[in-house]
C-alpha cells in the first residue's frame, strides 16, 4: 500500500491537473486567465483557512489579524513559491517585460482578495440607522407543515432556533361547515438573533388535516420559497442537520463567493443547502466578510 500524499502536494498536484484539464478542453482558452482563476480560487481558499480566532490575545493570530498583515504574509509565500519553482527567473531579459508584468498582477491579485475583510465569530445583527428606516418590517415568514414537532427537530434542536410562542388556535367553522366543526391549528413561532424581526412560524392544521403534497421537488422553483440562514459554526452544525429525521442534503458545505454591491471585490461564504422535513428548500451559509449593505457599519 502506498503512503498517502501529503496534504500539500496533493493539493499542488491538483491545482496543476485542473490548469491542464481546463486548457485542454478549450484549445482558445488563455492560459493566463486559466492561471489567474486558479490564483484567485487557491487565494479564497487560503483566507478562509486563516481566518483569526477572534481573540485578540490569541499568538497564533497575530501575523494575520488584519488585512494588511494577511496581504503582507501571502505576498511572502507568492514569492517564495515563484522563487522555487523551475519556471521562475528575476532575468526580466530572458522572460520578457509582458511575463514579469503578468506576475506582478498576480501578485496584485492576492493582495487585493487579502484585503477581504473575514469577519470570525458571530455577525452582529443590527437595525438600519434611523434616518434610513422605514415603515415596513418583514417580521416573519410562516412554513405550514405536517408536524410541528417534527419540524422542531430541524428548526430548533438542529438549527438552534429559541421557541418563543407555542399554542393551539382555535377558529369556528366555515359557512357551510357543521356547527361543531371547530378549525385547530398549532402555531409554534422561533426565532434567532432578533426579537422582532427574521422570525420563523411552523403552523400545522390539526383539524381538518391537509392532504399530502405531491412528489419531492428536486430543485426550487417559481412560485417557492427559499430560506437563508446563517451560522457561525457551519460545519459543526451542519452535522447535526444531517443527522435529522426528513432532512435532504441537497449541496454539502462549500467556500464560494458573491461580487461585492459595488462591483469591485467579492463576498465570501461557505454555502450549504438542504430540504427540510416539509420540502422547504434552506440555504445554511457561513457569511466570512460583511453582508450587503453593511459596508458603512
Amino acid at each position: 500500500m502506498s503512503e498517502q500524499a501529503h496534504p500539500f502536494d496533493e493539493a499542488f498536484g491538483q491545482a496543476i491537473d485542473l490548469g491542464n484539464q481546463i486548457a485542454d478542453n478549450d484549445d482558445k482558452a488563455d492560459l493566463w486567465d486559466i492561471a489567474d482563476g486558479l490564483l484567485a480560487g487557491a487565494v479564497q481558499y487560503w483566507l478562509y483557512s486563516r481566518q483569526p480566532c477572534g481573540d485578540p490575545r490569541c499568538e497564533e493570530c497575530l501575523p494575520i489579524s488584519t488585512a494588511e498583515s494577511r496581504s503582507a504574509e501571502l505576498r511572502r509565500l507568492i514569492e517564495q513559491f515563484a522563487e522555487e519553482s523551475q519556471y521562475f527567473t528575476p532575468d526580466r531579459r530572458q522572460r520578457g517585460p509582458r511575463l514579469m508584468r503578468r506576475a506582478w498582477r498576480a501578485v496584485a491579485l492576492a493582495a487585493s482578495l487579502a484585503s477581504v475583510s473575514f469577519v470570525p465569530g458571530r455577525l452582529a445583527a443590527a437595525p438600519v440607522p434611523e434616518a434610513e428606516r422605514g415603515p415596513v418590517d418583514v417580521r416573519r415568514t410562516t412554513l405550514v407543515v405536517r408536524d410541528v414537532d417534527r419540524a422542531l427537530a430541524f428548526y430548533r434542536d438542529a438549527l438552534g432556533l429559541k421557541v418563543v410562542y407555542d399554542q393551539v388556535i382555535t377558529r369556528p367553522p366555515r359557512e357551510g361547515d357543521a356547527p361543531d366543526a371547530d378549525r385547530r391549528m398549532r402555531l409554534a413561532l422561533l426565532r434567532a438573533n432578533d426579537d422582532f424581526v427574521g422570525v420563523i412560524g411552523l403552523l400545522e392544521y390539526t383539524s381538518p388535516r391537509l392532504p399530502e403534497p405531491p412528489n419531492e421537488a428536486e430543485r426550487p422553483g417559481v412560485g417557492d420559497v427559499i430560506l437563508v440562514i446563517n451560522a457561525t459554526d457551519l460545519d459543526q452544525r451542519f452535522e447535526r442537520v444531517r443527522a435529522t429525521p426528513g432532512v435532504r442534503i441537497a449541496t454539502e458545505p462549500y467556500l464560494t463567493s458573491y461580487p461585492a454591491p459595488d462591483g469591485k471585490g467579492s463576498i465570501a461564504v461557505r454555502f450549504s443547502a438542504v430540504w427540510d422535513p416539509d420540502g422547504y428548500f434552506v440555504e445554511l451559509n457561513q457569511l466570512l466578510g460583511p453582508a450587503a449593505g453593511t459596508e458603512g457599519r
